[in-house]
């Protein structure tokens, strides 16, 4: 009788287990199917200004990938979920584009299953942050160093103007994106518009775009951040 209760349980537990490691094994699947659609190479090639459900709209389109939002999140955390957002005209991965368009609307996301879900970055008091770049975007990212540390260009003569024209200025010159980071620089900055300051670039020969920018930026307390398939614009000091 004794041998026989050790068995059925010792057969549940067996199953309890094959469930969990089945389940795990189903989980890890979805995950993986989740970033390969997220690592997709997405050229957004005109800036879009829209409500944040048009845009995550747009997104998901894209990347064939349900993406929610987690409204009770937002609610249990008396957060509104923001209007209007700006997605900017630059050539990255869906995954890269959705972090741009939530970190100015101060969310994340996390990868819930087979789809994404988009929640407040600050829930319960506590900061959450985005999930590691995968592999794919670890190596657009090294790539993306290693063109920015070589690109050389000639300044043929000194200009003066407001940094958004100067940045999109060398973007044209270098087909280079940028992305401002602008809920970062004007939490730094205060009331301050950064794109709108007025800056000087100076006349240079054969100078890389990595001084070029340095010298540049250090006018307004701002510097590089290397993303996956485009450079991000970010206050000097602090993370963004």
């Amino acid at each position: 009788m004794g041998n026989s209760k050790g068995s059925a349980m010792r057969t549940r537990l067996t199953a309890r287990l094959l469930a969990f490691v089945l389940l795990t094994i189903m989980q890890s699947a979805s995950a993986q199917e989740v970033q390969k659609k997220l690592d997709k190479q997405l050229d957004v090639g005109k800036q879009k200004i829209a409500p944040l459900p048009e845009i995550i709209d747009f997104l998901s389109k894209q990347a064939d990938l349900p993406i929610e939002l987690d409204l009770d999140a937002f609610r249990r955390n008396q957060r509104e979920v923001p209007n209007e957002i700006r997605l900017p005209r630059f050539l990255t991965s869906v995954d890269g584009a959705l972090r741009e368009t939530l970190t100015m609307a101060g969310c994340v996301y996390e990868i819930r299953g087979n789809k994404i879900a988009m929640i407040p970055n600050i829930m319960n008091g506590k900061g959450l942050r985005f999930p590691d770049f995968s592999e794919g975007n670890k190596k657009r990212i090294q790539d993306t160093q290693a063109r920015f540390d070589e690109i050389k260009l000639d300044i043929e003569r000194e200009i003066t103007a407001p940094l958004l024209d100067v940045i999109e200025f060398l973007g044209d010159r270098t087909d280079v994106s940028f992305v401002f980071d602008r809920r970062a620089l004007r939490e730094a900055n205060g009331s301050r518009i950064v794109e709108d300051v007025t800056v000087k670039l100076s006349k240079s020969n054969g100078q890389t775009l990595s001084c070029i920018l340095k010298s540049l930026l250090k006018q307004l307390d701002a510097r590089i951040e290397v993303a996956p398939g485009y450079l991000r614009i970010v206050p000097a000091s602090g993370s963004s």
